[in-house]
């Protein structure tokens, strides 16, 4: 099994880079960078 290290969400979206609110529901994707698998939060629907 692979050790992964993933960075914890910043609390915004990282297309919009609007912060989510407090129980709001939204997306992410693992993304394979240079520092490593990072996670890309997005929103699932617009506002």
């Amino acid at each position: 099994m692979a050790d992964w290290e993933i960075k914890k969400t910043l609390g915004q979206c990282s297309g919009t880079e609007r912060e989510f609110e407090v129980g709001e529901e939204f997306i992410a994707a693992l993304v394979q960078t240079e520092e490593g698998l990072q996670r890309r939060p997005r929103y699932g629907r617009s506002k």
